[in-house]
This record gives structure tokens, sequence and C-alpha cells, in this order.
């Protein structure tokens, strides 16, 4: 994670414990897609919300989140972190049990971007969140997607006091041809 600049770009250290991360293909037949630190992986194997494991303990609530740090390009980042994927109050391992601030929306990197790094991180909360103050984003919901731009994990944490990650992952990915159907359908509706 030192290496790629993950820290210090949106953390100051490297989390103790890695996460597992698997991507659940959308053709029935096909493995999940498990992701190693640093792996390239095309858009189109990421499209779905990912399953995430670490070593969480039965009694403590998590905070969940995937974002881009190189968004557009990792040249010109104006909008570090770009919030792919925010989960709070996860009791223990179940993700699907938590409340969800941001809905998941898989890397789409648009063509002139180059390699973008996606972060995947575990915070252990002391205490469960206040939902009412967070106002979750949803993709559907039209400042969905410009909610998501400029998103700084150390704010968040900072603000909801949950100190350093306890768990990390990242991978690479760059424009495929889901990515480019997808910025082609953009482009066409803007």
């Amino acid at each position: 994670m030192e290496e790629n600049g993950i820290v210090p770009d949106a953390i100051d250290t490297v989390p103790p414990e890695q996460i597992n991360v698997a991507f659940p293909h959308e053709h029935h037949g096909h493995h999940a897609v498990s992701v190693r630190m640093g792996d390239q992986i095309e858009p189109i194997k990421v499209i779905l919300e990912p399953t995430v494991t670490w070593d969480a303990s039965a009694d403590i609530l998590y905070t969940v989140t995937l974002f881009d740090l190189d968004a557009p390009s990792r040249e010109t980042p104006t909008f570090r972190s770009t919030l792919h994927w925010l989960i709070v109050n996860v009791p223990g391992k179940y993700t699907r049990l938590g409340d969800v601030l941001c809905e998941y929306s898989g890397p789409k990197p648009p063509p002139e971007g180059g390699l973008h790094r996606y972060v995947v991180l575990v915070y252990a909360q002391s205490k469960k969140m206040d939902l009412a103050a967070e106002n979750p984003i949803r993709m559907s919901s039209p400042d969905g997607q410009q909610r998501r731009k400029n998103f700084s994990i150390r704010d968040f944490a900072k603000s909801h006091g949950l100190g350093e990650p306890q768990a990390g992952m990242f991978f690479l990915a760059g424009f495929d041809d889901y990515s480019k159907a997808f910025w082609t359908k953009m482009r066409a509706t803007t």
C-alpha cells in the first residue's frame, strides 16, 4: 500500500490486516473473482457488490468502504476520492446487515484516466453511528453521482471517531469495453 501511494494519499498507516474481497460474477457458472493486493482487474468483473471478509469480532460494529483515489486520473485527481461504497454499523462480518450510506457502484474509469487505485477499508466503530445526520447517497437520486465526488475517508473517520483502518485491500482497474459503454451512454445523455 505504501509503494502504490495509498499511504499517504488516502490513509496515514498501512492497516494491520488484509481484507479478502471477492466479486460475484454476473454470469452463472463463473466463480467469484477474488482480489489479491494490487491486482489489475477489468471493470466488467467488478460490477456487482463484493463479499468482504476480515478478522471480525462478533460484538463489534464496523464501517466498510470502497473508493477511487484517482478520479478522473492519477495525474489530475480532482475528484479524489470518489466514493463507490460505504456501509456503517456492520455487525461483525455481516456487511449485508449494515446500514448503507452509499450504494455499491462498480469502477468505470474514463478512457483517458489510465489505471485507477480502488481502495477497500474496514474500520472498527467504538459505538453505533446515528444515521439521522448522514443522508445516504442513492445512485438513483439526481445528486447521487455528485455527492460521491471528493469524499475524504480521513475526514469521515475523524468525524466519526473511527481511528485508523483495521484492515485494507486495493486493486487497480482501467478502461475496458464495459467502461467504454458506460461513458458512451453518459456522454450521450449530458
